[in-house]
């Protein structure tokens, strides 16, 4: 199995922080950095180098389209993961047609495990209401 080098964008901190726990317990789960908005995430993806970023759609400062535009611009094969309440159809299009391969609803752990396992297996994830 492919070693998920994850970086979380999540403005709760402690959503974030338990996150951050819950994916470092995973055998095959990294999580390498870590940030509130868009700017900061885009400032790690060089030193941090993930294969994964797990991203929430509303984080202050941030337009999650054009944050996900950079991240491809940097990096076309890092996978997208979008892990929020706020998934609806018009968004989930744009997202996609921004670079984005993956969604998932703020559910459960497990099925966030689930969708990261998908994302590096497959490279894709739409799970839940999504489909």
């Amino acid at each position: 199995m492919l070693l998920a080098k994850i970086s979380i964008a999540e403005d709760n901190p402690i959503y974030r922080d338990l996150l951050h726990k819950v994916l470092d317990k995973q055998q095959y789960f990294r999580v390498v950095s870590e940030s509130d908005n868009g700017e900061d995430l885009l400032k790690q993806i060089r030193k941090a180098k993930p294969n994964l970023f797990l991203l929430d759609v509303i984080m202050p400062n941030t337009d999650i389209i054009k944050t996900i535009q950079k991240i491809k611009e940097i990096d076309p094969d890092i996978h997208i993961l979008i892990h929020s309440h706020f998934l609806y159809d018009g968004i989930i299009i744009s997202l996609h047609k921004a670079g984005c391969c993956g969604f998932v609803e703020k559910i459960d752990f497990e099925t966030l495990i689930q969708a990261i396992t998908g994302m590096i297996k497959d490279g894709h994830y739409y799970g839940g209401r999504v489909l």
